[in-house]
């Protein structure tokens, strides 16, 4: 058995998602809740984005291909995705009734 099992960011995301949820954040103001997380990592790559979103990798990089949202970071030749852009993406999506 492994003992220093890390959950992924995504992981983390959901987690933190239940949280907020019960303590009765529903809509916009669940998602501003999550973009500001301090338990949430601040920089996640295009794979940890991707599983939070629930998209391929290669639609996310077509989205970027597109100029499309998600905005993303590049530093250097990495690309990083922040909460507060994925949270701010989920948002756009959301409709409420």
């Amino acid at each position: 058995m492994n003992m220093n099992f890390k959950p992924g960011a995504h992981e983390v995301f959901n987690l933190r998602l239940k949280y907020w949820v019960a303590e009765g954040k529903r809509g916009q103001a669940l998602y501003n809740a999550l973009s500001t997380d301090p338990n949430l990592p601040h920089l996640l790559n295009e794979g940890e984005a991707s599983q939070i979103l629930g998209l391929s990798v290669r639609a996310l990089r077509m989205r970027r291909f597109r100029k499309q949202p998600p905005y993303y970071r590049k530093l250097g030749k990495a690309v990083r995705y922040t909460t507060e852009d994925l949270c701010n993406f989920l948002a756009d999506g959301l409709i409420e009734g």
